[in-house]
């Protein structure tokens, strides 16, 4: 009974539908291959070159000479991995979209009105933090890369992220929930 009236239980409830949307969508764009088209989408080519570009400035402000021919960033001769190659993939176009999707799975539910106003400040929070999320991801990868080398890098890459971009969705939607959602 306590949990039911809990307020914020409530604001919890509200994250379960759009984790499970997004979930289902990244789903979707894996096994029906729209992965593949989307991918090659302009967008996702921008996002990874602002993830090469980002990612080497942030390094070099860390004091780590890092340099980039295209989509390769290459580190100083004294790292345990010499390079990594940033492809559409890790350009942040996935969390991008499934972002997006869950914005919209939450402004479509019934017996709520939203301010235009809010659904573009929120908007804006959500993509500028979702964008960051991901650079953050890139660049603790090549940390882990040049400090640790290959293996802890491949793990980090492959858990780290997810974990690091989940955390964001959850604090994002729970403080945006109660910010965006008025009861009609």
């Amino acid at each position: 009974m306590f949990i039911q009236e809990s307020e914020k239980f409530q604001i919890l409830r509200k994250l379960i539908i759009p984790f499970i949307a997004g979930i289902f969508i990244f789903w979707i764009f894996l096994t029906t291959q729209l992965d593949i088209y989307i991918l090659q989408t302009p967008l996702a080519n921008i996002m990874t070159d602002l993830t090469v570009l980002v990612t080497v400035l942030a390094l070099n402000g860390l004091g780590i000479l890092a340099t980039h021919q295209g989509n390769l960033i290459i580190f100083p001769a004294a790292s345990k991995v010499s390079s990594v190659y940033i492809d559409a993939r890790c350009g942040g176009i996935h969390s991008f979209l499934i972002f997006v999707c869950c914005f919209i799975v939450i402004l479509l539910r019934e017996g709520y009105t939203v301010p235009r106003r809010k659904i573009a400040i929120s908007s804006l929070i959500g993509i500028a933090g979702t964008l960051v999320t991901n650079y953050i991801r890139v660049i603790i990868v090549c940390l882990v890369g040049i400090f640790y080398g290959t293996e802890l890098m491949f793990w980090t890459h492959n858990y780290a992220g997810f974990a690091l971009f989940l955390t964001w969705l959850t604090a994002f939607w729970y403080l945006a929930l109660s910010y965006l959602l008025q009861e009609k």
